[in-house]
């Protein structure tokens, strides 16, 4: 397919990306040594169903405030905290936040397709952790290795990542990272010792109530913005409101991966699982000599890859 034929695809899937449905990874087919995909950056906004309108929260489900009896699918909502009072705009990869995650495996070339719909801001991508030995220009950090992508534009990030790891990739544009643009991106070894339906992501952040990019700004640059909630993997609660919460189901039979990335912006996290040892086996990128721990205190752009200890425990963990 030559690249006019991969933009004019990622153009024709715009109206359906109007609706959001669920987003699936990408992963690269391990016996290939090049592959491709696109993100498409564009609006969005929480708390809203495509058909229904806004939604609200109840018993970890979602409803219509147009049709409160019928129980909207969460999947087809971006639901932050699931703050009630208003909708917030969103800047998203593929109508999504956090964005699909980007899995392949060592030293296999990737293309990236970034297709910009925004209407008034230029953007790139930063592709967190990736060395880009060779590949300078695809680091995505505006004004130094590119020119922003300005809308309406496209950009082909291609490079091969060395080594294996959890990295992410992120806007490196203004707040637009805090808005929702960023996504996992995970490097396999051909050899992985958990297999890959055993792994799971955790994309950590804060939340507050005020993400529109001039509000965000200058609370960062006065230190007066205060958090409200914290996010895993876009979901969290505001107040006890019971909004739907991200779900990770494990169980005694075989190893399960977590790869915990701090994709926040300023505050740090002590992540724990009560009741439940961590041992951690690799840091941003790097294998460290295995520890067993309780908590992980990770700061903004850290990762940290774990398993869980379940010797000691007699059930399966929600």
């Amino acid at each position: 397919m030559t690249q006019e034929e991969l933009i004019q695809k990622v153009q024709a899937t715009l109206i359906l990306l109007a609706i959001r449905t669920f987003v699936e990874a990408f992963v690269c087919n391990e016996t290939v040594d090049y592959c491709s995909t696109s993100l498409t950056i564009d609006y969005a906004f929480t708390m809203i169903d495509p058909e229904k309108g806004q939604v609200f929260a109840k018993d970890r489900k979602l409803y219509a405030y147009s049709d409160p009896d019928v129980e909207i699918a969460v999947e087809n909502v971006i639901t932050a905290d699931g703050w009630n009072n208003s909708t917030f705009p969103l800047l998203t990869a593929n109508q999504s936040m956090p964005g699909p995650p980007i899995f392949l495996y060592q030293n296999q070339t990737i293309t990236i397709i970034v297709q910009n719909n925004l209407l008034n801001e230029a953007v790139t991508i930063h592709w967190h952790g990736i060395d880009q030995l060779g590949s300078p220009a695809m680091d995505g950090v505006g004004f130094v290795t590119q020119c922003p992508i300005l809308p309406g534009q496209f950009f082909n990030y291609t490079f091969k990542p060395r080594f294996s790891g959890s990295y992410w990739y992120h806007s490196h544009v203004g707040n637009q990272r805090d808005m929702g643009l960023y996504g996992a991106f995970v490097v396999l070894k051909q050899d992985e010792e958990v297999p890959r339906e055993n792994q799971h992501i955790i994309q950590l952040q804060e939340w507050n109530h005020m993400y529109d990019p001039n509000t965000l700004r200058s609370a960062n640059i006065k230190n007066t913005g205060s958090s409200k909630s914290i996010l895993i993997n876009g979901k969290g609660e505001f107040e006890n409101n019971e909004a739907p919460l991200e779900v990770f189901t494990v169980d005694k039979k075989g190893s399960h991966l977590f790869r915990m990335i701090g994709v926040g912006s300023a505050d740090t996290f002590l992540f724990s699982i009560p009741g439940i040892p961590l041992i951690v086996k690799e840091t941003d990128g790097y294998p460290v000599v295995p520890q067993k721990v309780d908590k992980i205190l990770i700061y903004p752009a850290e990762r940290y890859d774990f398993e869980l200890d379940l010797e000691n425990i007699l059930m399966t963990r929600t």
